[in-house]
């Protein structure tokens, strides 16, 4: 008897201290027919995930039962924008809600990575056309390699292959030429703030 009622305590303070709470997560946005991952994870020792499915385009909710915590929930699919991962906290937090956006007419790039975060790295990206710069009404196409794109937007220095094409090691060339004036100049000025006196 005191073996059977020692056994029913446990069984008692066992389902107390492992309680689950019903946590919804609803998908505003998704197209009939769409489906995207939704998944919860807490720490490494848990995770779960649903796929929410819009089948007649009623709204879309999955329901997950989770213990106690911190939990990071997450999205995964492509054709959508949507907000990053998010922290809840359970069981305080009953409920979140993702609006998706179409990327719709416009060419994107998605791409999931696994790396040292719980939750792995998602990433979404437009994929821009080839800048076009108009002076004196004529378009000037941009070149699109990393170190042109360098010089425009951090010096203001737009080159054109309109005539002939730049050469990477004169770009590189004219990066180097502009750090360096700057840097120098920058230098002067610093010492007469410093100084207050003229150089």
């Amino acid at each position: 008897m005191r073996v059977i009622t020692f056994f029913s305590c446990f069984l008692l303070f066992l389902n107390s201290s492992i309680s689950q709470n019903n946590f919804q997560v609803n998908i505003e946005g998704l197209a009939v027919g769409d489906s995207i991952r939704v998944i919860l994870q807490k720490g490494v020792e848990s995770q779960f995930q649903e796929w929410a499915i819009n089948v007649n385009d009623e709204a879309v909710a999955v329901n997950f039962e989770l213990g106690d915590g911190q939990w990071a929930l997450f999205l995964d699919g492509t054709g959508y924008y949507y907000p990053s991962s998010q922290l809840i906290d359970v069981p305080d937090d009953t409920s979140a809600t993702y609006t998706l956006v179409p990327a719709e007419g416009e060419d994107y790039s998605y791409t999931w990575q696994d790396d040292d975060s719980y939750v792995g790295h998602a990433t979404q990206v437009y994929i821009n056309e080839p800048t076009e710069i108009v002076v004196l009404n004529s378009t000037v196409p941009v070149p699109d390699d990393y170190s042109s794109i360098k010089l425009r937007n951090e010096y203001g220095v737009v080159l054109s292959d309109e005539e002939e094409s730049w050469s990477m090691t004169i770009v590189i060339g004219y990066i180097k030429c502009l750090n360096h004036f700057l840097l120098t100049h920058l230098v002067r000025v610093m010492r007469l703030i410093l100084s207050q006196e003229k150089i």
